[in-house]
């Protein structure tokens, strides 16, 4: 299977790229009133059990578990953004790829798939950027994701697939700014 190329259409939306700048300076500070500071006034977010309502007065940015909510956004920063009306979703294959089952994972880089869990493994084939592959097992040895390769298991490092349905950003305009309006799974 295959699909779309992964992109950023965003790039060309006004106020896109100043959005994304202040996100990505609040990722790397790691600094949870700014990142408040960013959504919508009836934006909401629940990602790992910290989030909430924007009324929410505490967000539990200070939990041990909140280090979670900066990886999926650093991730999230990495694959682009689509156009979906007056809306912006973040990452792209959240529309891009929004008829997939949920047992079908995006190859986010170029990778081998390989025959077992291991660099050693032999290579079965090279799934390239933006290939459809159906996730199998939950119970994958760690850094690897087992997946349907024709009609046998195979295995792909676990980083280079991310499910349409993970975590993402909705994106509104509020008094002419790019606001967050949802931040959380996307099923």
């Amino acid at each position: 299977m295959s699909g779309p190329a992964l992109g950023d259409a965003c790039v060309a939306v006004p106020g896109y790229e100043g959005f994304r700048s202040k996100l990505r300076t609040v990722v790397e500070a790691r600094d949870g009133a700014a990142f408040r500071a960013l959504f919508h006034p009836d934006g909401a977010m629940r990602v790992e059990g910290v989030g909430g309502r924007s009324a929410t007065p505490d967000w539990g940015f200070g939990r041990p578990g909140a280090e979670r909510v900066w990886q999926v956004l650093g991730d999230i920063l990495k694959l682009g953004c689509a156009v979906e009306g007056e809306r912006l979703v973040m990452p792209a294959m959240a529309l891009l790829f929004a008829d997939l089952e949920p047992d079908h994972l995006i190859v986010l880089q170029d990778t081998p798939i390989r025959r077992g869990p291991s660099e050693a493994s032999p290579i079965l084939h090279n799934a390239v950027r933006g290939k459809i592959v159906a996730f199998t097992a939950f119970d994958s040895p760690a850094g690897w994701t087992q997946i349907l390769f024709g009609k046998s298991t195979a295995y792909v490092p676990t980083p280079a697939v991310r499910s349409p349905l993970s975590y993402r950003l909705e994106l509104t305009r509020f008094e002419g700014q790019w606001r967050i309006r949802e931040f959380g799974s996307g099923v």
